[in-house]
Parts: structure tokens; C-alpha cells; sequence
């Protein structure tokens, strides 16, 4: 095989062709997007920097999502619930039933032993 070019342009396209690529390439565009194309790729990767960064960030605090710790969390969860609701005094009953101090002491201390047993 001949190492020839397979096409042709005829001296007068190349010239035309020449002349617009000329006067193309001093468009404003053209001139600055070189330092346009730089700026828009530097800015991208310190986006996707940052996002990768926030994504490490939220896998090491979020146990939630990881299998193992996940199950565990919910148990702990569930049973601080439960602890919550038990109220560990009762001012609302103790109020109603007692007449004077000693009574309120004895009743929230009949309380706090009924709490500590279901605990």
C-alpha cells in the first residue's frame, strides 16, 4: 500500500477553509476557553472533593445505616422509649391522691422502687 492520503481537498477549499478557521479562532470564545475549560474542571473537582469529603463524614457518624451496629441502635432506642414513658415521677398522681408532704415522699418513694424493679 502507498502511504497517500485517501481524501482530497482542492487548494482553493483549503485556502477558504483556512481563512475561517482563522477568523473563528479570533472569536472571544475561542480565545478564552482554553482558561474557561480549566476554570470550569478546577471547580468540578473541588465539588466532588468536597461531596466525597461529606460522604465520608456522614458514614462514619451515621451508625444507622451500617448492618452491624443498626440492630443494636434500635434495641437501645426502643428501651430508652420505654424508660422515658415509665416516668420516674409522678407528680400528676401523687398530687391527686396525697393531702400533704410525708404522703407526696412516701408515694413517689413507693414509685421510685416500682420503677427500679421493671427497670
Amino acid at each position: 500500500m502507498k502511504e497517500t492520503p485517501l481524501e482530497f481537498i482542492t487548494l482553493g477549499d483549503w485556502l477558504i477553509e483556512r481563512d475561517s478557521y482563522n477568523h473563528i479562532k479570533e472569536l472571544s470564545f475561542f480565545k478564552k476557553f482554553k482558561r474557561w475549560k480549566f476554570l470550569r474542571m478546577w471547580r468540578k473537582n473541588i465539588i466532588s472533593h468536597k461531596r466525597a469529603k461529606a460522604r465520608r463524614m456522614l458514614e462514619e457518624k451515621l451508625f444507622m445505616l451500617d448492618d452491624i451496629f443498626r440492630p443494636k441502635l434500635l434495641i437501645h432506642r426502643a428501651c430508652c422509649i420505654d424508660m422515658q414513658k415509665m416516668r420516674f415521677i409522678d407528680i400528676v398522681k401523687a398530687s391527686l391522691e396525697c393531702a400533704n408532704l410525708e404522703d407526696f415522699s412516701a408515694e413517689q418513694q413507693k414509685h421510685k422502687e416500682k420503677i427500679s424493679e421493671e427497670i
